[in-house]
């Protein structure tokens, strides 16, 4: 199977997987809105049977017009609550209603024996009634106040269980995206790892005239058509040096043995050339599929986070974020791979350039640095060299950016220079910076290799290896010379052609 094609197959998994569980949250948040609605109604129920008990005794208390009319303006508006709520949904206030529909005939009663004490009904008589009544009352109240707190309980159980719902399904399936993609990203990494591992050893045996050996990587991927390719040269190089061999007769042995040599060894460096081409090639095509599932990734986890973060805790906002934070890590690495496979894959011609122009360009795309750290940068003449433009252009940005960004507790100063050599040109790029320890002089230049945590300076860790591999491709080389504090001098040359 293509790596391509898994890497589509890794995208159409994660899409199917996060519209089941956004259906599923979808649903869970509705059954949520259904417990809010049943904790909001017996909330109001419960608050107007407290207060229909107060105004009962403030009736008792006082027997006149005005708390009547508060205790039955009171009654009809619990009324109208009972009424407009979902008998589907709030089953559970069948109960309520009873208690309170009871209420209403036990007040009418008590109010009716007021009216009849004033037609003259025995005093001991009235009050034995009212005291019977208020009883009742006190009880009904006491049962439709219970009533509407066990609804309330019961829908602030709804709405926490069905939160710790969607809280486990993000949870789930965001662990389940991180985790797929881990066990994708090893399981690719080992694959290209041993058949990249199993092609160095074949190239190796073809170098030293192993023209038999066979890299045995197996499948119907990039990589196995890399190995069937060099295959298929090793055994065209058999045969072209088995012709070679046989057509030496009538030539003295030295001189066929001299010509075998120099042939072999143009045929083996024309292969490991074409090798070379081939494995950049891959590492570009590799790098460039990579970003389709990552960008997938990065895509939900930013929706996770913006749509359902008030649902998720501390931990799951934590996971979240360190998802996306991983995922942007991942992408800034592999363009700054692609970047650095682009060096001598998409370089331009050489031509006279003008040094002192080139550094005048990368200047200006540095003027924001350059006023932000309020550095200074000291220009001496510079030569007209053969050369990439772009490139060249590009080494004094990185140099001149390090220097900027590399800097302590004074203004930085960058000293830009260029002496003659016997045939080459030597560029200086000096500053007075943090400085370099010498024993990390050559591992600055290694791709990714970085002596700084992300946190105290940004970049990807690839910006010297980049420099690096321009110089070399102008068949130059680059070095520094530094101490910890005492700033560092980036030197590089250019031969004069």
């Amino acid at each position: 199977m293509r790596i391509r094609t898994i890497l589509v197959g890794y995208v159409v998994v994660q899409v199917a997987v996060f519209a089941v569980a956004t259906a599923v949250v979808f649903a869970s948040f509705r059954q949520v809105e259904e417990a809010l609605r049943v904790e909001d109604a017996a909330a109001e129920v419960a608050r107007g049977a407290f207060e229909l008990s107060i105004l009962t005794g403030d009736y008792l208390l006082g027997q006149g017009e005005r708390p009547r009319l508060q205790w039955l303006k009171k009654h009809a508006s619990l009324g109208r609550l009972l009424a407009d709520t979902d008998d589907r949904a709030l089953t559970g206030f069948a109960t309520v209603r009873r208690d309170h529909a009871t209420l209403g005939g036990l007040f009418d009663r008590l109010v009716d024996v007021e009216v009849r004490r004033g037609k003259g009904i025995a005093e001991d008589v009235a009050a034995q009634l009212e005291r019977r009544l208020a009883i009742q009352l006190s009880s009904t109240s006491q049962s439709l106040f219970l009533g509407a707190e066990r609804m309330a309980r019961f829908g602030d159980k709804g709405v926490a269980a069905h939160t710790e719902t969607v809280q486990a399904v993000l949870m789930i399936v965001g662990g389940g995206a991180l985790v797929l993609l881990v066990v994708l990203s090893s399981l690719l990494a080992r694959r290209i790892s041993h058949a990249l591992n199993l092609i160095e050893t074949g190239i190796g045996a073809y170098a030293r005239g192993e023209l038999d050996h066979r890299i045995e990587v197996r499948g119907q991927d990039e990589i196995a058509a890399v190995a069937s390719a060099l295959n298929q040269m090793a055994g065209n190089l058999r045969e072209a040096t088995t012709r070679l061999v046989e057509s030496r007769d009538g030539l003295a042995k030295e001189v066929v043995k001299r010509e075998w040599a120099e042939r072999e060894l143009a045929l083996k460096n024309d292969s490991l050339a074409r090798s070379n081409q081939d494995l950049q090639q891959f590492a570009y095509v590799a790098s460039h599929d990579l970003q389709e599932p990552l960008r997938a990734v990065s895509s939900y986890c930013d929706l996770l986070q913006k749509r359902y973060l008030d649902a998720l805790d501390d931990r799951g906002r934590k996971y979240v974020s360190q998802a996306l934070d991983g995922a942007l890590r991942m992408s800034r690495m592999i363009d700054a791979l692609l970047s650095f496979s682009r060096v001598t894959t998409s370089g331009g011609a050489f031509e006279p350039v003008d040094a002192a122009d080139l550094l005048d360009q990368a200047l200006s795309n540095l003027d924001s640095a350059i006023q932000e750290g309020g550095a200074n940068v000291v220009k001496g003449p510079l030569p007209t060299v053969v050369a990439d433009g772009p490139q060249i252009m590009r080494l004094f940005q990185n140099l001149v950016g390090n220097a900027i960004k590399f800097r302590n507790e004074t203004a930085p100063e960058v000293h830009v220079t260029a002496n003659r050599m016997d045939d080459a040109w030597e560029f200086s790029v000096r500053d007075n910076g943090i400085g370099i320890d010498p024993e990390y002089a050559d591992r600055i230049f290694v791709i990714f290799q970085r002596l700084h945590g992300r946190d105290d300076y940004p970049g990807s860790g690839i910006g010297l290896a980049i420099c690096k591999r321009i110089v070399e491709r102008h068949g130059g080389a680059i070095r520094v010379a530094s101490e910890p504090g005492g700033g560092a001098d980036f030197r590089f040359t250019i031969p004069d052609k």
